[in-house]
């Protein structure tokens, strides 16, 4: 029994006649007659009931017709895999990003550097928070996911999530800064503050974040005041933008120059950061146009 074999019987199970399927396959009936019966006889089979109009598959040739398609699928996404493998220049690019990071992914130039290198290559973004892009991973909608980790909960419960389950790198570290209405800036000859400085400010924080802010400001001996918790990173800019509290955010959540009114003040405290890293799967292949994508950030550590 050889791929063609199987390929050729598969075809006549489509078609459920023997001539329709001669056609399709661009030869004539006899040699695909001959072929089924020397893989009938291989097998010790048979796998159609014939009559007069149509070709009905036995029970036997229903098991083989399943586990033929799932070798010829198999045959398929080998031959794709190593076609990609030694080329890498077409295909889809499937990523997962967090919405905050979604700025920087842009600012920093890598997909327009991509685009100019792979025309070919469509982009598929999905956006959302680390556990939703991690089960993105694992139900292989995206191949690469981009996430922001605090600083200091790289394997934190919190998360939903451990890296470590994952293979992943850190592309870049981002300072938290404090972020305020230059008409009421507490702290207006300073470009960075220290933490001790927020104490019994009015604090806005988003909620992915909050356990880092409160942490360090616990452990400098206060708690954080806070007027508002919220999800969206558009939505934390917009209280100091209407003069109401400070923001205490990683500095690349937005792009700046839409908010010509805020000014930020970086937040001098140890572990008081967070990471941009790349995760993907353990142990799966990962398309040439996937590898092509982390390659361009200079922390890929390669394969």
């Amino acid at each position: 029994m050889d791929f063609r074999q199987l390929e050729y019987f598969l075809v006549i199970a489509q078609e459920e006649n023997m001539t329709k399927a001669a056609k399709r396959l661009f030869m004539s009936q006899p040699p695909l007659s001959y072929q089924l019966k020397n893989l009938e006889d291989e097998l010790g089979v048979e796998l159609f009931e014939r009559d007069a109009r149509r070709m009905k598959l036995t029970s036997a040739g229903k098991i083989l017709k399943a586990k033929a398609e799932q070798v010829i699928q198999l045959m398929k996404d080998t031959s794709k895999e190593l076609e990609d493998y030694n080329a890498g220049t077409g295909g889809k690019l499937a990523v997962g990003i967090a919405s905050s990071l979604v700025h920087t992914l842009f600012g920093s130039g890598i997909l327009a550097k991509y685009h100019a290198l792979y025309p070919q290559v469509t982009f598929e973004l999905w956006e959302g928070n680390g556990p939703s892009l991690v089960q993105a991973l694992f139900d292989d909608t995206v191949e690469v996911a981009v996430v922001r980790v605090p600083a200091n909960s790289k394997n934190a419960e919190h998360l939903g999530f451990n890296l470590y389950d994952f293979e992943h790198f850190v592309d870049r570290e981002d300072p938290m800064v404090a972020v305020v209405h230059k008409d009421q800036d507490p702290f207006p000859t300073q470009s960075e503050i220290e933490l001790a400085d927020l104490a019994g400010k009015p604090l806005v924080l988003q909620r992915r974040f909050q356990s880092l802010v409160s942490s360090v400001c616990y452990d400098a001996g206060f708690e954080p005041n806070l007027v508002c918790v919220c999800d969206d990173s558009r939505n934390a800019v917009l209280w100091p933008e209407n003069g109401l509290g400070i923001t205490v955010t990683p500095e690349d959540i937005t792009d700046w120059r839409r908010y010509p009114n805020l000014l930020r003040k970086v937040i001098k405290a140890p572990h008081f950061n967070t990471f941009q890293i790349y995760l993907w799967k353990k142990g799966k292949y990962m398309s040439s146009v996937a590898r092509n994508f982390l390659a361009l950030s200079d922390k890929w550590p390669g394969e």
